[in-house]
């Protein structure tokens, strides 16, 4: 792409990318392309640092939110948009900003609906997790009862007869060692159960403060589209 686009009998600078020759503008970054404002407002995007929806009633002016472009010809990121925007008119300023904060928070729903369907395969996965778990723990249980109890037949048969103690005593060492170290190993399982179910309730907290349930819809949605719901005229004829 040339930089400067000239024609040789007008001699009038054309905006490089859709080729206007009015409304030129050089207050883009440093680069010597020619572009005009309708295309700079296309470039200029709405960035959150804090991750939040924006309302468009009650927009703060804070250092939540910046305006930022990459400039198409030399690829920087640059935010220092003010020169720009102070050329522009009332309504345009006004267009831009809407416009802007329209694809954010699009952008930021999207986001949300992605991270809520994740969380939900994690619980999904989770849950699969905690089954297993326990059909591990109940069968491991099982086998230390059934351990534990043939230990107590052979303590029996050693005060019974002492004339095979000695080997009794050493098959006696043997399953006690099994029996610690089932012992350990079933605490561990429960241990692992117990941080399991307790992430699985702070992701169902995460999806809980997401989301609105609607008792007379007996419907479960986005907390963002909690109003539009709320108005909807499905919701009203069953309120009536």
């Amino acid at each position: 792409m040339s930089k400067i686009n000239i024609s040789k009998q007008s001699e009038k600078m054309t905006c490089n990318i859709c080729c206007d020759s009015e409304n030129i503008s050089n207050t883009l970054c440093n680069c010597s392309g020619e572009i005009c404002v309708k295309c700079i407002n296309n470039i200029i995007t709405l960035k959150g640092i804090d991750n939040n929806p924006i309302n468009n009633t009650n927009l703060e002016v804070n250092n939540s939110y910046i305006l930022e472009y990459i400039c198409p010809f030399c690829k920087k990121n640059n935010h220092n948009v003010f020169d720009h925007i102070k050329s522009l008119k009332n309504n345009e300023f006004n267009k831009i900003i809407s416009d802007k904060i329209d694809i954010y928070n699009k952008d930021y729903r999207l986001n949300t609906d992605n991270q809520i369907i994740d969380l939900e395969d994690n619980i999904y996965e989770l849950e699969t997790n905690i089954e297993n778990l326990e059909k591990v723990i109940q069968k491991d249980k099982q086998y230390l009862s059934f351990v534990e109890e043939k230990y107590e037949s052979t303590q029996y048969i050693a005060m019974q007869k002492e004339d095979e103690n000695n080997k009794l005593s050493e098959e006696n060492k043997k399953l006690k060692l099994i029996i610690d170290n089932l012992q350990n190993k079933t605490e561990s399982e429960t241990k692992i159960n117990e941080s399991v179910t307790e992430i699985t309730n702070n992701i169902s907290d995460i999806i809980i403060k997401n989301t609105y349930h609607c008792n007379i819809c007996n419907k479960t949605i986005n907390k963002n589209s909690k109003y539009s719901h709320l108005k909807s005229q499905k919701h009203l004829k069953l309120c009536n």
